[in-house]
């Protein structure tokens, strides 16, 4: 078998507690089912209430909150 490993979290978020917008998560495309990782922010924040948009391989997500390392895997 292969080597199966979680995918890797980028820990240089962008949160700004002057700014009004939430906080910002970058995360590694590398091993994210994007229908999953969409799925997971509507059921956690519902329709519209969070923005994801990928460039090189990271998805950065504007969210009410950050997601967890549990969240993240689970879009493995």
């Amino acid at each position: 078998m292969g080597d199966v490993s979680a995918p890797m979290v980028v820990l240089n978020a962008h949160d700004d507690f002057d700014n009004a917008e939430p906080p910002s998560q970058d995360i590694s495309a590398r091993g994210i089912n994007p229908a999953k990782l969409t799925s997971l922010l509507r059921d956690k924040f519902g329709s519209g209430s969070y923005n994801v948009h990928m460039m090189h391989n990271v998805y950065t997500i504007r969210a009410p909150r950050r997601l967890s390392v549990t969240e993240i895997a689970q879009c493995a």
